[in-house]
C-alpha cells in the first residue's frame, strides 16, 4: 500500500474528497487539475465585498460532508437556516409552499395555504385520493405518474412540478417515488392514501434540515484543499491530454508531463472524462447562476421562489437564508438566480434574470448595482431520478485500476458527490490490495 501511486485527475470536491481518501492510508498521490485553482463547482464569488457561493450553499445536517467539515475542523462554523419557506408562482396563483408537504405533495389539500396554489377545483380532486381504492398502490414509481392519479393535474402542475424543477433541475416524470421519497410506498400502502402517507411520513421522520458555514461552503472546499496538499503532490494548470493502461500501469499525460500510476481516478467533468475514456459520456449541459446585489427591500416572497413554468429561473435571497450573508450584505439585498438555459452572452443572461427575479419576487422594479455570473455543469440528480448514471458505471470502466467519480456520474448535490467519492475511492484500494473481494 505504501508504494502505491495514485493519479487524480480533477481537482473538484469529487477528486479533492477522493484524493484524500487514498492518500491518508499512505498511498502516493499526484492530483492533477486543469484550471489554476482547484475546488471546482465549490467556489466563491464577490459581490460588492461580499465573498458568497458560486455553486453549493447547503448541505445536509447529518451525512456525509458534515463529516467531512467535522474531519476538518468547521464544525463550529455551521449555521442554520434563518428561513426554508419556498414560494410556488404561475400566471394564475402564487403562495407559499405549505408546510406538510413531501416533494410539493400535500397532506391536505384543504388547506389554505394548499387552496391558494391550487384552487377548490383542485383541492376537489386531490380529495378524492382519499376515496380511491388501493388497489394497486407501492408499485408507482413515477413521480408525476403517482401523484396526477391521485391528486390530479393541478397538485402535479402547480405544487409537484415546480418542487422537482427546483430542487433538482428535472421535471417529475423523472423523478423516482422511491429514491425521493424513501418510505413514501409503504406509508401509501399502510394509510390508504398519497396524503395520508405524507403525514404519517412528516410525523415519523421530520424533515432533514439544511445548514451552511459562516462565510460559505467555498471555505470547505478550500479546507480541503489545504487538508489534501499535505498529503499530496497537487498541481494546477495540468491538462490531462491522454491515461493509457498497458496491463501494468497507467500512463497519464500533460502538455509537458508524463506520470506512472498503479491506479487511476478520474474526478472531471462529462467532457473532459469523455475525452480521457473516449467512451462516448454524454455531456451535461449548462446553468447559470446569477448573483445580484440590488438596493431592494426585501420583498415578501423570499427566501426562496420557484416558477411554475419549466424551464425558468428560480429566485433566492441568501440574506434571508443566512445571517451572516445578511450581516455581510448591509442595505443591499442579495439575489441569486438559477437560469437553466442562459444565453451565451453574458448581458443577456443578466438582463434574463433580472426580468424574472422582478416577476417572481412580485416587485415592479430591481435595482442592480454589480451582478457576477458563473457557469456550472448541470449534472442529473442520480439520487432521485429514474435513470441513474451511476448504475451504469461499469461501462465507462476499463480497468479494476480506475475508479470514476464526479457529479456526472454521481448525481447533483454535493451530499451526493461526496459519498459517492469516498465511496469510490475506498472500493478502488480494497481492489488495489485484495483484488476483486469482497469488502466486509
Amino acid at each position: 500500500m505504501q508504494g502505491t501511486r495514485v493519479v487524480v485527475v480533477g481537482g473538484g470536491m469529487a477528486g479533492l474528497v477522493a484524493a484524500r481518501q487514498v492518500a491518508k492510508v499512505g498511498m502516493s498521490v499526484t492530483l492533477l487539475e486543469a484550471a489554476d485553482t482547484v475546488g471546482g463547482c465549490v467556489r466563491s464569488v464577490d459581490i460588492e465585498g461580499v465573498l458568497y457561493d458560486a455553486g453549493a450553499d447547503r448541505f445536509p445536517a447529518e451525512g456525509a460532508v458534515r463529516e467531512l467539515v467535522r474531519d476538518l475542523g468547521l464544525d463550529d462554523d455551521i449555521v442554520p437556516l434563518r428561513s426554508d419557506r419556498t414560494w410556488i408562482v404561475g400566471q394564475k396563483a402564487a403562495g407559499p409552499l405549505p408546510a406538510d408537504t413531501i416533494l410539493g405533495i400535500p397532506a391536505n389539500p384543504w388547506s389554505v395555504e394548499s387552496r391558494r396554489l391550487i384552487g377548490w377545483r383542485g383541492a376537489w380532486r386531490a380529495f378524492l385520493d382519499r376515496l380511491r381504492p388501493p388497489l394497486t398502490i407501492g408499485h408507482q414509481h413515477n413521480l408525476a405518474t403517482l401523484v396526477s392519479s391521485r391528486m390530479g393535474d393541478r397538485v402535479l402542475g402547480r405544487m409537484v412540478a415546480p418542487l422537482a424543477a427546483g430542487l433538482f433541475g428535472v421535471a417529475p416524470e423523472e423523478v423516482d417515488v422511491d429514491k425521493a421519497a424513501p418510505g413514501i410506498s409503504a406509508a401509501l400502502t399502510r394509510t390508504g392514501s398519497l396524503g395520508g402517507a405524507v403525514g404519517a411520513l412528516l410525523g415519523e421522520n421530520p424533515r432533514t434540515a439544511h445548514v451552511s458555514l459562516r462565510g460559505g461552503v467555498h471555505r470547505l472546499a478550500a479546507a480541503l484543499a489545504n487538508d489534501v496538499s499535505a498529503l499530496a503532490d497537487v498541481r494546477v494548470g495540468a491538462q490531462v491530454t491522454s491515461a493509457t493502461h498497458d496491463g501494468a500501469q497507467w500512463r497519464v499525460r500533460t502538455v509537458e508531463e508524463e506520470w506512472e500510476a498503479d491506479l487511476l481516478i478520474v474526478a472531471t467533468d462529462a467532457a473532459a472524462a469523455d475525452h480521457i475514456l473516449a467512451a462516448g459520456v454524454p455531456a451535461d449541459p449548462e446553468v447559470a447562476v446569477v448573483t445580484l446585489a440590488t438596493l431592494m427591500p426585501p420583498p415578501p416572497r423570499s427566501p426562496r421562489v420557484f416558477p411554475m413554468a419549466w424551464p425558468a429561473p428560480t429566485v433566492a435571497l441568501p440574506g434571508e437564508e443566512w445571517e451572516w450573508v445578511k450581516q455581510e450584505s448591509g442595505t443591499r439585498t442579495l439575489v441569486r438566480l438559477i437560469v437553466p438555459e442562459p444565453s451565451e452572452d453574458e448581458f443577456a443572461t443578466v438582463a434574463q434574470a433580472v426580468e424574472q427575479a422582478t416577476s417572481l419576487l412580485g416587485v415592479s422594479e430591481l435595482e442592480v448595482v454589480a451582478h457576477t455570473v458563473t457557469r456550472l455543469p448541470r449534472a442529473a440528480p442520480s439520487s432521485v431520478t429514474e435513470t441513474v448514471r451511476g448504475d451504469e458505471r461499469e461501462r465507462w470502466k476499463t480497468s479494476p485500476h480506475l475508479a470514476v467519480v464526479g457529479q456526472w456520474i454521481a448525481g447533483s448535490g454535493l451530499e451526493q458527490v461526496v459519498a459517492d467519492s469516498r465511496a469510490e475511492a475506498d472500493a478502488l484500494r480494497h481492489r488495489a490490495i485484495w483484488g476483486n473481494t469482497p469488502q466486509s
